[in-house]
């Protein structure tokens, strides 16, 4: 009788805090924009150079307009948004989307849900039960193209996949894309043309997953990695054979178990390991590296006989409740033969916080966080650690990772901008450096990682 009573008092309870009104309920679809793009302002020979573009231009990132947006947390946990550029025979459009996440869905019936709440551990856990959509399902992170289709990433939820709609010029959300044995699907996982890969970290065994999957998410091959530390691994690095991870000082803060948002702390008295995992008999090979460091992104990886090269800019302190990260560019070179790891910078590449890297031949394109109001001002471009160019903006501010795309067979670096009250859609020629602005009427949003489709 007292199992049924507290079942009973349990179902009550759970009823409630799902029917709960946390604020007022809102139509999120009144703050999507669709606005086509006046190209009057460019020259001639500009507008013959956008009508040979045929593509769209995606960047993704966290809506952090009910949020305090004081720290690296707060930024990564808004709702996700894309904000991105259709280009058709020089004909622009405009347009911001929300993905419509289960949990953006909830909220717009029940209101927003307080994330500095005392309750918000309560709230996770009634999610973990399936009785409130996922907290941290946002969807805001990166954008990944699996065989013409995309789907929207964030590392504690699965992918929601979205329609790029090309000829209607929108966006939409099409589904959860639910995963067998699966929760979490790395913001940073793999497509090869035939299999995708990712990771799934449980941070409360110290263990990595490593998933090859079908195109259909249907597992084909599963490694468990033993780590270290606690595994907050942001990306991770596969070749045909081989898997790269890195396992960074991340220890629990006990004291602040409950009380922090992020109660982990990286311990920069404890070394870094690497990890280099034999996909096919699923060895594991771990080097220590005698320095304490994070990265977010691989800027480049060489395996060649008796060395692996690791390009990445490199974290030696790390706090996600500040914005102060400083990310310096190195080369990280491992021995096979004697297991030793050496590190090798360029002092003239010291002065720049770098990341979200992106290839281009063999060049490395950087974005420069300016220390000083916390914005990207520009890129610095390098060939391994040498400096080939820098693009620097005075008072201009870059919205997230640019792509690439090719016009003619010239490279253009393309992404979003915004200058005080101007906004723009700027493509820049990587063989001249010469910069069209589209001119945006909307406000531009900071984001995270973007996507170049080609039609």
């Amino acid at each position: 009788m007292r199992m049924l009573i507290i079942a009973l008092v349990f179902i009550r309870v759970s009823a409630y805090i799902f029917n709960v009104k946390f604020g007022n309920p809102f139509k999120i679809e009144k703050r999507e924009i669709r606005e086509k793009l006046s190209c009057e302002s460019l020259s001639l020979k500009e507008n013959n150079i956008l009508k040979e573009l045929k593509g769209f231009y995606g960047l993704i990132g966290s809506d952090v307009s009910d949020v305090d947006n004081d720290s690296m947390y707060d930024l990564f946990t808004g709702d996700g948004m894309v904000q991105g550029v259709f280009i058709d025979n020089g004909e622009l459009t405009f347009v911001k989307h929300f993905v419509r996440t289960e949990k953006l869905v909830y909220e717009e019936d029940h209101g927003k849900i307080p994330k500095n709440s005392p309750f918000f551990f309560i709230y996770n856990l009634m999610s973990q039960m399936k009785l409130l959509p996922n907290m941290m399902g946002l969807a805001n992170t990166a954008l990944i193209n699996i065989n013409r289709k995309i789907y929207a990433l964030f590392e504690r939820d699965v992918p929601y996949r979205i329609d790029i709609d090309f000829d209607n010029k929108e966006i939409k959300t099409l589904a959860k894309q639910n995963i067998p044995n699966l929760e979490h699907f790395s913001a940073h996982s793999k497509y090869n043309g035939k299999f995708i890969e990712t990771i799934d970290c449980d941070v409360i065994n110290n263990k990595v997953y490593y998933y090859q999957l079908n195109e259909d998410f249907t597992t084909n091959k599963k490694i468990e990695i033993k780590t270290k530390y606690v595994p907050f691994i942001h990306d991770f690095y596969g070749t045909n054979d081989t898997l790269v991870l890195i396992d960074s000082p991340f220890v629990y803060d006990v004291k602040n178990l409950f009380t922090k948002k992020i109660p982990i702390y990286f311990d920069n008295t404890q070394n870094t390991f690497i990890h280099i995992i034999n996909k096919t008999d699923s060895s594991i090979k771990t080097y220590s590296s005698n320095e304490s460091f994070y990265f977010f992104h691989y800027a480049s990886y060489n395996e060649k006989k008796d060395v692996i090269e690791i390009y990445a800019s490199l974290y030696n302190k790390l706090d996600f409740m500040k914005l102060d990260v400083n990310g310096t560019f190195h080369k990280i070179t491992i021995n096979k033969k004697t297991d030793e790891v050496s590190f090798e910078k360029n002092n003239e590449m010291e002065k720049y916080n770098l990341d979200f890297p992106i290839k281009n031949d063999k060049k490395i394109i950087f974005t420069n966080a300016n220390a000083l109001n916390k914005s990207i001002n520009g890129f610095i471009i390098c060939e391994n650690l040498k400096l080939k160019k820098k693009i620097l903006f005075e008072n201009r501010v870059v919205c997230g990772e640019p792509s690439i795309a090719n016009i003619k067979n010239t490279p253009y670096l393309v992404s979003l901008m915004r200058e005080k009250d101007k906004n723009y859609f700027t493509l820049i020629n990587m063989n001249n450096y010469n910069r069209i602005d589209v001119p945006i009427k909307t406000k531009i949003e900071n984001g995270f990682h973007s996507i170049f489709i080609k039609y």
